[in-house]
């Protein structure tokens, strides 16, 4: 990326390689470049650990980043839901627990929101908002898609990814 493009790696572009590693369940590979980056470790690539740990079902890496985590985001509803995830992967139910009755009082939630640039736009998605000028259209793409992903995978591995809900 530097050598061929002269693009130098933000923290974005560090955080999406443990992501990638830990999405092949490579947690070593992920644990041992987050150790090397040059950047310090911050609420981004703590939460991309926390996700890692879930993947791979390891929380052993939560418990080392659980303190700084949320000394750092104490009050993100999602950073104690990523821990809590990580620890149920595990079977924890101890910690699981321990945190759920951490975030208690502590946070507020908020809905899932995700954004992207269209045509020199910004379109934002909010968890259960229908008000956006394209939402029928949009709605009916994700249910061809769905219709489709249906039809190319079959049923067995459909109902692993479990049921997505329009």
């Amino acid at each position: 990326m530097t050598v061929d493009y002269n693009i130098l790696p933000e923290i974005d572009h560090y955080a999406c390689m443990i992501d990638l590693y830990g999405r092949a369940n490579q947690l070593e590979k992920a644990l041992e470049f987050m150790k090397k980056i040059p950047i310090e470790q911050d609420p981004v690539i703590l939460g991309v650990i926390l996700n890692v740990c879930r993947l791979n079902k390891n929380a052993k890496p939560a418990r080392e980043v659980e303190e700084k985590i949320l000394r750092i985001e104490g009050g993100n509803g999602a950073r104690y839901v990523q821990l809590a995830n990580a620890y149920a992967a595990e079977e924890n139910w101890a910690d699981m627990g321990r945190i759920r009755k951490q975030m208690r009082g502590k946070v507020k939630k908020f809905p899932g929101c995700s954004w992207m640039f269209v045509e020199n736009g910004i379109h934002i998605f909010t968890s259960g908002d229908r008000s956006h000028s394209k939402t029928e259209a949009i709605y009916s793409m994700l249910a061809s898609l769905t219709a489709e992903l249906y039809e190319t995978v079959g049923t067995l591995y459909y109902e692993q990814l479990g049921n997505v809900t329009l």
